[in-house]
This record gives structure tokens, sequence and C-alpha cells, in this order.
């Protein structure tokens, strides 16, 4: 799953989700601070290969978010979860791809705001794992404490 891109109406220069009538926002950074650039390499080296972006795409749409050190520290959750799912549930190993991306996609979900009863069968006791990795990240954190 992609960063949200970020849109304004080309009419009303106000942000909206809807693809008709929308322009790129304008950067509001030039460049991200070097702390930021490496967490978010960070991310991509975790779970990048599964966004279907490269690694400049990526560092450039966090130039579109006003305040991109959420951003980032939200995707590092991410990553920090992603890999603690696998040390818990999946003994590290890896899945097929499109479970991989699946996995990534509830855990992107999940950190929008969705509760986890909005999930289905199978997707649900995915999304409940997935929570508590999100929520524990600190967990997850000493795993890849060389990385901060």
């Amino acid at each position: 799953m992609l960063p949200p891109m970020k849109f304004v109406n080309a009419e009303t220069g106000k942000p909206c989700s809807d693809p008709k009538g929308i322009t790129f926002t304008r950067l509001f950074h030039k460049t991200l601070p070097d702390g930021l650039l490496r967490k978010t390499r960070f991310v991509y080296k975790i779970i990048g290969h599964y966004l279907g972006q490269t690694l400049e795409h990526f560092e450039a749409e966090f130039l579109r978010d006003m305040h991109p050190e959420k951003e980032i520290l939200i995707w590092c959750r991410i990553a920090i979860a992603w890999q603690l799912y696998h040390h818990r549930h999946l003994q590290n190993r890896l899945v097929p791809t499109k479970d991989e991306k699946h996995l990534i996609a509830i855990l992107c979900t999940l950190s929008s705001g969705v509760e986890i009863s909005k999930f289905k069968g199978s997707d649900k006791t995915l999304a409940k794992r997935l929570w508590d990795c999100f929520v524990h990240f600190e967990e997850g954190l000493a795993l890849t404490r060389k990385f901060f």
C-alpha cells in the first residue's frame, strides 16, 4: 500500500480524496532532515519492496506533507509492527508476496483509525494480532534498535 497521496481540488484548493478534478499539492519541503531520511530508509528497507515504488518516490511523498515527521513515525511503527508480527507469529519467515502486501495493507488501515470490528473473517484475526504488534511496537523496536 502506498503512502496516501496528497490531493487538492483544482477549483476550491481544498484537500480531497476524489481523484476527479485534482492536482498534486505543492511541496511543503525541499528536503527532509537527515534523521527523517534515515527513518524513511529504515521503513523502505523493511517493507519498501512491497509498496510498489522506489525509495526516491517514497521519500518524495513526505515532502508534500505539512508535518512529515508525524507520517514518517506512523510508517516506522508500521514497519516495526510488521517485523514484530513476523517474529511472534511466523518465526521470522516471510509469506508469499501477496500475503505480505495484505499484512501491510491491514497495518495501514489500522494506523488510519479503522477499528478491528470493521474487519471480517480471517482478516479480523490478523487485524487483532497486527494491532497488538502496532500498539506494543516497543518490543519490536528492540529487534531493530541498530537502525535508530
